[in-house]
């Protein structure tokens, strides 16, 4: 059955908010400032991004044995999410926007059945078991955008 794009579109951008909103909220939010008080921002952000890849692995272990290449991109989202909550201060709305963003592109392309993974490329560049997470564009994607907001952050904490 074709989806109906107006309901695809408003299902994607509810769940992508909901679920982008309570992670942040919690990764982000609160285990980043009580991280922070103790260890600094630097400290903070990379034990909350570990907590965060760690997170998404509570799953039975054929599922974590299956997903396991996602966790290096995890780690790096984790730590551009908590260098971008760092740029904007007390505020979580770039890390929940694009955390937010990034979840609804990934379920209107799933589940609009947009992308076919044809197989003529390797997995490796695209996604192990259908997964960007898991690819070596999806991890470039991430790092290229995480030192940009690092190097964002850094220059604004300088004065600069």
């Amino acid at each position: 059955m074709p989806w109906d794009w107006p309901l695809l579109v408003l299902t994607g951008f509810l769940v992508a908010m909901a679920f982008a909103g309570i992670e942040e909220l919690f990764f982000r939010g609160f285990l980043l400032n009580l991280w922070q008080r103790d260890y600094g921002w630097t400290w903070a952000v990379w034990i909350s991004a570990v907590v965060f890849a760690v997170a998404h692995f509570f799953k039975p272990w054929a599922a974590i044995l299956a997903t396991w290449p996602q966790f290096p991109a995890l780690l790096i989202v984790g730590g551009l999410l908590g260098w971008a909550r760092r740029w904007t201060g007390d505020h979580l709305g770039l890390s929940i926007g694009l955390h937010g963003g990034w979840i609804w592109v990934v379920y209107v392309l799933n589940s609009g059945a947009l992308l076919t993974y044809t197989g003529r490329v390797d997995p490796l560049w695209t996604g192990l078991g259908g997964n960007p997470l898991a690819s070596i564009l999806g991890l470039t994607f991430f790092a290229v955008m995480s030192l940009v907001v690092w190097a964002v952050t850094r220059s604004t904490a300088k004065g600069g």
